[in-house]
């Protein structure tokens, strides 16, 4: 059985969470300092999963301060553990927050391609709300989740 933890970041993490981050984004670069910027700016977040002493996914973003929404720029989790549950249980840390904290909404970005992915946003109730061309021409999809009952 797999046991993971989920805690907030703390500094120590943040070469592990650039590491992640290239191995979930190939191509693309995201540099300690970025990632320290969610660790000490007020309405961000950012939660580690943790396995065996060793951050295997993260989850990042932040808090309109209205509290009119939640904003997840990233979601990543190391090859090697997806499909054990990871991606769901950082999910499920901030979409709890959010409606404990009363926020509208969670809104993302999801490359179109990242199919398991958006699976993952539409068990959580997300939908599509707008789809736009990115970097090298690849296809987003903007996708949201109504918090408010």
């Amino acid at each position: 059985m797999w046991k993971f933890q989920i805690r907030p970041a703390e500094q120590k993490d943040l070469e592990r969470l650039s590491f992640l981050y290239a191995k979930g984004f190939p191509g693309y670069d995201y540099e300690p300092v970025q990632f320290e910027y969610y660790l000490t700016t007020q309405l961000c977040f950012l939660f580690v999963s943790i396995y065996s002493d060793v951050v295997v996914g993260y989850i990042l973003g932040h808090f309109n301060p209205d509290k009119s929404y939640c904003y997840i720029s990233s979601l990543t989790v190391h090859p090697f553990f997806r499909k054990k549950g990871i991606g769901r249980s950082l999910m499920n840390q901030i979409v709890e927050q959010a409606k404990n904290e009363k926020f509208e909404k969670v809104e993302l970005a999801v490359l179109a391609e990242s199919l398991p992915a958006i699976r993952l946003y539409k068990s959580f109730g997300f939908c599509e709300i707008d789809r736009y061309e990115g970097e090298e021409g690849k296809t987003f999809i903007e996708m949201k989740a109504d918090l408010k009952s």
